[in-house]
């Protein structure tokens, strides 16, 4: 799954505002992942599928 189709697919699940507000909590966990071990660097650039998507369908 790309990171478009990952955006997509929590859009088409949770709606545009819940969209917005994960990406802005994305945001925040990129800003902090230097600071603290949030999440692997290596998965940076796929966090929409390998994070958000992931914790989604739990």
């Amino acid at each position: 799954m790309t990171e478009d189709e990952a955006k997509a697919w929590v859009a088409e699940r949770f709606g545009d505002d819940a969209t917005e507000r994960l990406s802005a909590f994305l945001d925040m966990v990129v800003a902090e992942a230097p600071h603290q071990n949030l999440i692997a660097p290596s998965t940076i650039e796929a966090i929409w599928a390998r994070h958000a998507v992931d914790s989604l369908q739990l």
